[in-house]
């Protein structure tokens, strides 16, 4: 009874580590992973603190104001699952960094602008791109590794982009504090543009192509 009762615990660290091995096995991806984790530890800041960013820039200090921009990101981010889900499968490699480099420029425009206006219109805009992403490098990961190990390589990008994230979160309030938060979300975006062309340059041209995506060091058969 004793032997059964330990075999389960022997048997749990396999699909954990098989799902590391797989995820290394696509040695893109698992660079593409790094350079998108760096970007959320970055963006963290620009997630959390939008809403004090936002009331000073009201000059009016309506606290109805953020109310009407939540409920406008709400929608933008419906609107971005909808958007991503018309994106072609064979084509998310080649959008992803586009996405990236599109949203860290609005994100830019938004950090530099002193009018409420400009700066709300350039950071919903982030919005809307920046929320395209996950649901596309979702569909990369799950095309990319053995559907036994997608839920395992799934959940370990959750837990280290969140564990990223509150550390981000621990430096971008002390930059915030020191720096202001405009400077923040300039600098997060400054950041985040280097990382698009990080995963520019990463994803090979094969898989740019329209017919192909990652592939592990296995053959496909």
């Amino acid at each position: 009874e004793a032997r059964q009762a330990d075999a389960p615990l022997g048997h749990s660290a396999s699909p954990l580590k098989e799902s590391w091995r797989a995820l290394r096995s696509v040695r893109e991806l698992w660079l593409v992973a790094v350079v998108l984790l760096l970007s959320e530890f970055v963006l963290a800041g620009p997630w959390r603190f939008w809403q004090p960013w936002i009331a000073e820039k009201s000059l009016e200090g309506n606290p109805l104001i953020l109310g009407y921009f939540w409920v406008l990101i709400q929608l933008l981010t419906l609107a971005a699952g909808l958007i991503s889900a018309r994106v072609p499968d064979a084509r998310d490699t080649q959008v992803l960094p586009g996405i990236l480099l599109l949203s860290s420029c609005a994100l830019l425009f938004a950090g530099f602008s002193s009018g409420l206006a400009p700066a709300a219109g350039g950071f919903l805009i982030y919005v809307l791109i920046e929320t395209i992403k996950d649901p596309l490098l979702s569909r990369i990961i799950h095309r990319s590794i053995e559907s036994r190990n997608r839920a395992t390589v799934d959940s370990i990008y959750s837990l280290v982009g969140s564990l990223g994230g509150a550390a981000g979160l621990l430096i971008a309030g002390v930059a915030a504090d020191r720096f202001g938060l405009s400077i923040l979300f300039s600098g997060a975006a400054a950041f985040n543009i280097l990382c698009g062309m990080l995963v520019l340059l990463l994803i090979p041209s094969r898989t740019r192509s329209p017919a192909l995506s990652f592939r592990s060091g296995r053959s496909s058969g």
